[in-house]
């Protein structure tokens, strides 16, 4: 495990204090050696996240028509090199045909499918590679292709329908504010104004120009302030993970939105644990894949805690019962997995249920943001109606 340590270190006589970053408690003396210190203690200790990775990572719809291919044609009794080849003839996709030429000629130079896909320009996540690792020491690459293939086609399916449920209450939203804008910035000051200039003025009339002014700019501020808080977020919780941890761990507080957030992260989290250990690899190990895939960062802490505390010889159920940003359902079922040792089985278990879960959240996400939009909406055209529609109609018809 990597840390960041706030070290005191003795030099000549002299004490400084100094970071070290992404390291293990192994190499920290050694570093420090290294530049001519002697570590004499450890003032903090946190968690070192991963880093933004430059490589750019593979994208998800070739990985699958790829994976989706080349599985057919093992299952068929082909072997890989001859799967390899015929998937280059009959693939119309040029970042497809790099990639499986990179592949034929490692496996050509001796190396096996899964560092051939390791030292690839693009990036494959751990869980890709682990599965593909764990099914070449077992001979069994064909079912490691269907799992990663039935793994990506349902988070594929997850994936598209959080982004319909997103798209149609933000369009709800954008087409209201932008109606708004457009009505207080240049409808009711033209209209209202062309009465002013006429010489048919009147202190109603004023008051509702000013009133109006006053809506647009407030409009106005909205609007800008809610098309830069995607930009603002990415920016600032990137550069800031103090600042990127608790509005994770915010998100997970927020009702529907939350909910989707979690089920999400737990159904990629048991699914890939399920796979991986199907395919004989250590829970510790697992659980270091798997925490690639997790995009919340108070969830992926509490992962890197529990693997930390399972290396340190702590039993499963000891090692989550505290984890907060996981469900106590989830928690309960680790703690089964612990005490039978049957792990596998476990996350069989939790991956069905978070799957039905992370469908269930979306489909009564879906049926909540209908209605209250509708009532929203509604709000906002009566607040509109009776403070400027109804007023400046009022106004103009006493001329």
């Amino acid at each position: 495990m990597k840390y960041s340590f706030y070290c005191e270190l003795w030099k000549d006589s002299i004490v400084s204090k100094k970071w070290y970053n992404n390291i293990s408690f192994e190499e920290l003396p050694f570093m420090a050696h290294r530049d001519g210190y002697v570590l004499t203690r450890i003032l903090s200790r946190k968690i070192h996240y991963q880093e933004l990775r430059v490589v750019k990572k593979f994208p998800q719809n070739h990985l699958h028509d790829f994976l989706s291919g080349l599985k057919t044609l093992l299952s068929a009794g082909i072997t890989v090199r001859e799967s390899l080849e015929i998937s280059l003839k009959i693939s119309q996709n040029q970042t497809l045909k790099r990639l499986i030429h990179h592949i034929i000629s490692e496996l050509d130079s001796g190396k096996t499918f899964h560092n051939a896909l390791a030292s690839y320009s693009y990036g494959f996540d751990k869980v890709t590679l682990g599965l593909i690792y764990g099914a070449e020491k077992i001979g069994s690459l064909g079912s490691a292709l269907i799992t990663l293939e039935n793994q990506l086609r349902q988070r594929k399916k997850i994936h598209e329908r959080t982004i319909s449920a997103i798209i149609y209450p933000a369009f709800v939203l954008l087409s209201l504010i932008l109606c708004l804008f457009f009505l207080f910035v240049f409808i009711l000051p033209t209209f209202i104004g062309a009465f002013i200039e006429s010489g048919r003025s009147s202190k109603d009339l004023l008051m509702l120009a000013e009133k109006a002014n006053h809506a647009g700019i407030i409009v106005a501020i909205v609007s800008i302030a809610l098309i830069s808080l995607i930009p603002l977020n990415y920016i600032i919780t990137r550069r800031n993970k103090r600042l990127h941890y608790f509005w994770d761990s915010f998100i997970l507080k927020v009702p529907i939105i939350g909910t989707i957030v979690l089920d999400n992260a737990l159904y990629i989290i048991t699914s890939s644990l399920h796979s991986l250990i199907a395919m004989g690899m250590s829970i510790e190990d697992a659980l270091q894949a798997t925490l690639e895939s997790v995009k919340n960062t108070a969830i992926g802490q509490d992962i890197v805690l529990l693997q930390e505390r399972l290396k340190k010889g702590i039993d499963l159920y000891s090692a989550s019962q505290d984890l907060k940003s996981l469900p106590i359902y989830f928690r309960s079922w680790l703690g089964i997995g612990g005490q039978t040792a049957v792990l596998e089985d476990v996350f069989r278990q939790l991956e069905a249920f978070y799957l039905q879960r992370a469908e269930e959240s979306l489909t009564r996400a879906l049926a909540v943001i209908e209605p209250m939009l509708i009532i929203i909406v509604g709000i906002i055209i009566i607040v509109v109606l009776f403070n400027f529609i109804i007023p400046v109609f009022n106004t103009i018809t006493l001329f």
